[in-house]
C-alpha cells in the first residue's frame, strides 16, 4: 500500500508497499503522513491539511500566437508540423480563402450526391417491392391454375375441343 508524507522543508514523498515506519530512515521532525498526491498540479496546504489544486496560469501572448497559427494551419489543411513558410505561401497567393471555399464546395457536392443516392435508393426499393408484390400475385395465380389442372377430368370432351385453349377451358366456370 502506498503512503504519502510531507515535510515543510523537504516537500512531499511517497513510499510504495506496506513499509513500517521503523524501517524508513528516521523521519525528519515535523513530517506528517498525508493522503497520496492527486496530481502534479497540487500543493499541500499544511493549515487545512489538504491538497489544493494550483490554478492554471494565464496564457501568455506567445501561447495565444502559437494557438492562432496552429488553427490557421489546420484551416487550410496543413498539419501542425508543416513549416510556417507553407502557410505564408498560401497567404501570399490568396489561396487561403480559395481553399476554404473549395472545402465548402466539396461538402455541398458531397451532400448533393448523397441526397441523389438516397433518392435513387428509395426509388429502387419501391421498384423491388412492386416486383415482389407482382411475383407473389403470379405465384398465387400459378398455384390456383395448378389446382384447377389437377381437378380436371382427362376424359372430359371439352378438353379435347381443338377450338379452345387450355386457358380458355380453365377460365370457364364449371
Amino acid at each position: 500500500m502506498e503512503k504519502g508524507y510531507f515535510h515543510k522543508d523537504r516537500g512531499y514523498w511517497q513510499t510504495m508497499g506496506d513499509v513500517p515506519l521503523d524501517r524508513i530512515q528516521p523521519l525528519p521532525e515535523g513530517t506528517v503522513e498525508v493522503p497520496l498526491k492527486p496530481g502534479p498540479d497540487y500543493i499541500w496546504n499544511s493549515e487545512n491539511m489538504e491538497w489544493v489544486k494550483l490554478p492554471l496560469p494565464a496564457p501568455t501572448v506567445q501561447d495565444v500566437k502559437e494557438e492562432c497559427l496552429r488553427r490557421r494551419k489546420r484551416l487550410v489543411g496543413l498539419s501542425d508540423d508543416d513549416p510556417v513558410s507553407q502557410l505564408d505561401y498560401i497567404r501570399q497567393n490568396n489561396l487561403e480563402e480559395e481553399l476554404g471555399l473549395l472545402t465548402i464546395q466539396r461538402e455541398r457536392e458531397w451532400m448533393t450526391e448523397e441526397t441523389i443516392r438516397f433518392q435513387q435508393l428509395g426509388e429502387l426499393r419501391a421498384r423491388l417491392k412492386a416486383v415482389s408484390v407482382r411475383s407473389n400475385e403470379i405465384q398465387a395465380y400459378l398455384i390456383l391454375m395448378e389446382e384447377q389442372v389437377h381437378s380436371l377430368d382427362i376424359a372430359d370432351d371439352v378438353l379435347w375441343d381443338p377450338s379452345k385453349t387450355l386457358a380458355s377451358v380453365l377460365a370457364e366456370p364449371t
